[in-house]
């Protein structure tokens, strides 16, 4: 059974998630830690439960989903995961970010993994099934658990 533990960051308020189970293994789903007080809480959690980071997922490649993304490669090695589209088809982080003020230098980080349509993703016990859902995005996925009843939608779907 997967566990989910939602964090709100930054100022779009947008969700992040971690996702782990039983054995300790999680993945990490749009990290939005856009300042030092929410990566201490994001990584607290993670100290505090013993968990160990396998992968970091993005719904997509808005500017919002991906401002701890240097963070987390920074802390725990891994490099963000995103569906090719979002790489070729979107403008950078950087260029989404001038048209708010804001500045996305060295947070974003560099997508070299491109996951695939159906993509199993596992960690520890637990298995998610990446679907694409182009809308939002060109490249916007959800990642899908039938076991578990859950489906992590990003902006594809607000409550």
């Amino acid at each position: 059974m997967i566990h989910v533990k939602r964090f709100e960051f930054n100022y779009f308020s947008v969700n992040t998630y971690l996702l782990y189970d039983k054995t300790g293994e999680a993945v990490l789903i749009d990290c939005g830690c856009m300042n030092q007080r929410e990566e201490e809480e994001l990584k607290a959690f993670i100290d505090e439960n013993k968990l160990t980071l396998k992968r970091l997922l993005c719904t997509h490649l808005h500017l919002d989903h991906v401002f701890g993304n240097s963070f987390i490669t920074q802390t725990y090695g891994l490099e963000p995961e995103a569906h090719r589209a979002d790489t070729e088809l979107l403008p950078s982080a950087e260029e989404q970010a001038k048209a708010f003020g804001l500045s996305m230098k060295g947070k974003s980080g560099q997508v070299n993994h491109f996951i695939t349509v159906g993509e199993a993703i596992h960690f520890g016990e637990s298995t998610l099934t990446s679907l694409h859902v182009p809308g939002h995005s060109p490249g916007s996925l959800v990642f899908y658990s039938e076991e578990s009843n859950l489906a992590i939608t990003g902006d594809t779907l607000f409550a």
